[in-house]
């Protein structure tokens, strides 16, 4: 990419950013009501626009923030989800059995990986592999962040 190119695309990001980004803290306080947790998800949101080429052909802002931001409350969920129902099993373990701090970390790491390579399988792969995976909420959920 040249100089350039790369230019424009950081000027049509830090356009977005300061333009949308106090906006968008404040739709996600009001959705999570965490002004902790609309920071972080307002700022994983711009960061996965950094990754996105497609800047230039934004026609509505706000809803392509309100989408990703969403993606991103998903996978929060998701991950909170995971690390709850891996607490919820290493409560139940008698204590001898337990795992250290390190492979707790490592544990649960590797769950989100797995979590993560699963949920980017597509076709037929997809209603398997998601088949085994936790649904608890998940509807009144979605239901939430989409409303």
């Amino acid at each position: 990419m040249s100089d350039s190119a790369t230019t424009i695309a950081s000027l049509t990001l830090e356009s977005l950013y300061g333009s949308h980004h106090d906006w968008l803290k404040s739709w996600l306080t009001r959705k999570l009501q965490s002004a902790f947790d609309a920071d972080d998800i307002a700022q994983d949101t711009f960061l996965r626009v950094m990754g996105n080429n497609t800047l230039s052909t934004i026609r509505d802002p706000r809803s392509f923030l309100c989408t990703i931001a969403k993606r991103v409350m998903v996978d929060l969920f998701r991950r909170n989800s995971l690390e709850k129902a891996y607490l919820e099993m290493l409560a139940l373990m008698p204590e001898r059995l337990a795992p250290s701090p390190e492979e707790h970390e490592s544990q649960l790491e590797t769950l989100q990986l797995i979590d993560r390579m699963l949920d980017g399988l597509k076709g037929k792969a997809t209603p398997m592999a998601t088949k085994y995976r936790s649904r608890r909420n998940t509807k009144a959920r979605w239901a939430w962040i989409t409303s």
